[in-house]
């Protein structure tokens, strides 16, 4: 199967940074650019240089869609936020949010990926999680949303997520959070953001999970 030219060029960028990885490959439906993953990366002041065996996947029939990524040298423990497709980057809608600011493989490897792999080898370090860590389940999902919303009120941050399934924002009803003020000076422009970064079934499975309670999913490391 050809290399798409798209992806031909995309894979041409990263290698410049990154020129331990191979070039894709076809294996069954995806197209998976593995090898050794080097960098340096800083935050907070604290820089750590270090590298992981990686694979990274992207779906053949859906090239666009966020790739997923595995860690392939058995050094991440399948304890520490996997997800079914590989290693869990974080609360889905944020993952989201995140890939379409830089919707390519680069993007996807320095705003994504390497946060994982940061945090994970702080850990490994420092004894601790630098970014924080979600719980699990519904109740990390719940404490993204109220961080998102800067709300704790369970049943508000469902009717500001319930807005969001809606085809249309009436911006002049009242805000759902409480504050008294129309929802176009209040929380419109957040959820507009939100509505344009991350697909309303995505928002809707997650306002379900909130409404009944589903603690089976879990999340990663902000």
């Amino acid at each position: 199967m050809n290399l798409p030219f798209f992806l031909r060029d995309q894979y041409n960028e990263i290698k410049e940074i990154y020129p331990g990885l191979y070039p894709p490959i076809n294996i069954s439906d995806f197209w998976v650019i593995s090898g050794l993953l080097d960098f340096t990366a800083k935050y907070q002041g604290i820089s750590i240089k270090d590298k992981y065996q990686i694979e990274i996947l992207i779906p053949i029939t859906n090239p666009l869609h966020i790739p997923f990524a595995r860690e392939i040298g058995g050094r991440i423990p399948m304890d520490f936020h996997h997800s079914t497709e590989g290693l869990c980057l974080g609360e889905p809608g944020r993952v989201i949010q995140k890939f379409n600011e830089e919707p390519t493989l680069l993007g996807f490897i320095n705003n994504c990926l390497i946060p994982y792999l940061y945090n994970f080898s702080y850990k490994e370090k420092f004894g601790y999680l630098i970014f924080g860590e979600l719980s699990h389940g519904t109740t990390g999902l719940l404490e993204y949303y109220q961080e998102l919303f800067g709300i704790k009120d369970r049943k508000r941050i469902l009717q500001l997520l319930g807005l969001c399934i809606n085809s249309h924002l009436n911006g002049q009803i009242r805000c759902p959070c409480g504050s008294k003020k129309k929802l176009r000076k209040c929380h419109g422009i957040l959820l507009n953001g939100l509505i344009s970064g991350v697909p309303r079934e995505i928002i809707k499975a997650e306002y379900d999970l909130i409404n009944n309670g589903n603690k089976s999913h879990k999340f990663s490391p902000r």
